[in-house]
């Protein structure tokens, strides 16, 4: 609609505009030029920053629900636990542990063939993708799990380790070396890591865990 008013302007502006009055039609066009351009560029950020947000919903909404296989399991799995100013994505609690899963959903470019990659790499120290290098992922996950290990650590008053988890929707990840701070997977591939591990939490500690995040993630109805 916006992008429709700066040419009619114009066009009803030259109904009855004098022969010798050019500049000002010049004026006039270009300010509705200027006009055009900046609103449709606040648009296209307005489409592309909506686009962003559904893309990370979709994403995170596919690894809970991959997740959830872990209730067969004999696990408890919390989504958005909240903390100040962020939440975790995904915590699960059962036997082998307490795991924080950080979700981080990214478009795949398009390769030269026409075909989309979706193939990334992970040295032990970063994440390498078709467009470059990055860490910060990585510390984000490493920052919520000791965040939510800290937190349950006191809320239980018994040490808690937490193990983080970056997971990647869509994307297969190449691992050149293993990492102790942060395990890199695919979503497909967290069920089994996890309940492949051996147990370390007794019925006890992970009763105590439980309602702690029960508490933390219950809506307050005003």
């Amino acid at each position: 609609m916006w992008l429709v008013v700066p040419p009619a302007l114009v066009a009803t502006s030259t109904i009855n505009l004098p022969s010798s009055s050019w500049i000002f039609l010049v004026l006039l066009i270009l300010l509705s030029m200027v006009f055009t351009v900046i609103v449709g560029s606040k648009l296209l950020r307005i489409i592309r920053q909506r686009g962003d947000y559904r893309l990370g919903f979709d994403g995170e909404r596919y690894v809970g629900e991959e997740l959830n296989g872990l209730l067969a399991k004999g696990f408890q799995v919390y989504h958005d636990v909240p903390f100040d100013g962020f939440n975790v994505d995904h915590v699960l609690v059962g036997p082998p542990g307490v795991f924080s899963v950080e979700t981080k959903t990214r478009r795949k470019p398009i390769g030269e063939a026409g075909n989309e990659k979706h193939r990334g790499e992970f040295d032990g120290a970063r994440l390498r993708w078709p467009w470059g290098t990055d860490t910060d992922d990585l510390e984000q996950a490493a920052r919520n799990a000791q965040t939510l290990a800290q937190w349950l650590s006191g809320a239980v008053a018994d040490r808690v380790l937490v193990t983080a988890i970056l997971t990647l929707p869509g994307w297969m990840v190449d691992r050149k070396t293993a990492c102790k701070s942060v395990q890199v997977l695919n979503p497909k591939e967290i069920i089994k890591l996890v309940h492949g591990q051996p147990e370390s939490l007794s019925q006890n500690l992970i009763k105590r865990i439980c309602y702690q995040l029960d508490q933390k993630c219950k809506i307050e109805v005003e």
